[in-house]
């Protein structure tokens, strides 16, 4: 038989238990949560009258506290108290919640950076003086994304101070970036005895469709003020110089000598409005400003109006010039497609004046 307070087994006829010391047969309480935790929290199994378990009584621990869950009574260590395992842990959640709130932090920041930079990654012209002649002093301020220009969206914040006694009007005569020549326009009007500030902007169409200009390492001008010009101002970036690829035509160039080389590069049939351009590669491998010109056109022996090109190459540069064929012309002549376009080109020093050369240029499609 089992004692009915303690559920220890004792020998049957037994009027008092032999471990709790309790009557055998007397009224005992059906269940006891706050009786006594044996040593060792070896379990207790409580019982009915007639000596069946009632329910399973667990212990952990010698100061274990009990609590009630799915039927059974289970002792926990202090501290230890189980949940219904629904939810995450508190300390969980505040991790979360940190984390989550610099992923969000950083993203808005880098956004920011972005939109402020917007297509220059990063490419800066830090404030300096790029030109003193006279009385004039030209500063470069700094290199401008405009967001709201989608043709010409690039430019140079300058600052022309004119200590001298007339007005003075500076503009740029030649440029390139990454050493490939672009247009530009500039029109500085600096009172006397004033400042004035203004923008130097790329105007050049290739800019949006070159590879070569997404990535500016650095900006070369020249600047002109009346028939005097500036040494050319070359201003970095900040970004790492590195090669690029523009296409330099056909394999047999048309002229190459005297540190120059001119190649057909290709043409655009739907140029423009006003009609179709003839490309041309050109490379200025001197220490010197030199120019490009064109001479009278001809298709197929028939003299076409055009706007020809005159074209200006900073030292050590590249890059393309066009003519453009008036379609209208090419139209009433039926000479369209092209076939065979003839012209010169001139090459000359705009300094001294003096022409360095001239060919003449025989283009045949096939």
């Amino acid at each position: 038989m089992f004692c009915q307070n303690c559920g220890t087994q004792i020998p049957d006829g037994s009027k008092f238990c032999g471990s709790c010391g309790a009557r055998i047969g007397a009224s005992q309480p059906v269940q006891q949560i706050n009786q006594p935790i044996p040593q060792g929290g070896r379990p207790i199994p409580p019982v009915q009258q007639g000596g069946q378990p009632m329910r399973q009584m667990q212990y952990q621990g010698q100061s274990g506290q009990p609590y009630m869950q799915s039927g059974q009574m289970n002792y926990q260590q202090p501290g230890q108290m189980k949940t219904k395992g629904k939810g995450l842990p508190t300390a969980l959640v505040i991790c979360l919640a940190i984390i989550l709130f610099f992923a969000i932090a950083i993203t808005v920041i880098v956004m920011i950076i972005a939109q402020k930079n917007g297509p220059l990654h990063g490419a800066k012209v830090k404030k300096q003086v790029v030109w003193e002649t006279g009385d004039l002093t030209v500063t470069a301020m700094k290199l401008m994304h405009d967001e709201n220009s989608s043709e010409n969206p690039y430019y140079i914040l300058l600052e022309a101070d004119n200590k001298g006694p007339v007005d003075r009007t500076v503009t740029c005569y030649a440029a390139a970036i990454n050493d490939i020549r672009v247009d530009t326009n500039l029109e500085l009007s600096v009172p006397a005895g004033g400042k004035s500030q203004g923008e130097l902007r790329i105007t050049d169409w290739k800019i949006g469709h070159l590879t070569a200009f997404e990535y500016f390492y650095s900006i070369s001008f020249v600047l002109r003020e009346g028939d005097e010009l500036s040494d050319m101002i070359k201003l970095n970036t900040g970004l790492k110089e590195k090669t690029v690829y523009i296409e330099e035509g056909e394999d047999t160039p048309i002229y190459e000598g005297e540190g120059v080389l001119i190649n057909y590069a290709s043409n655009y049939p739907a140029f423009s409005e006003y009609g179709p351009a003839v490309e041309f590669y050109f490379e200025n491998n001197t220490d010197k400003i030199i120019c490009f010109r064109s001479g009278d056109v001809s298709v197929r022996g028939v003299a076409i109006d055009g706007k020809e090109f005159d074209e200006k190459f900073l030292p050590h540069t590249r890059g393309y010039a066009y003519f453009v064929l008036e379609r209208a012309q090419l139209e009433k002549e039926d000479l369209l497609p092209l076939r065979e376009i003839i012209t010169s080109f001139e090459c000359y020093d705009p300094v001294a004046g003096s022409t360095i050369f001239s060919t003449p240029v025989n283009v045949e499609y096939p």
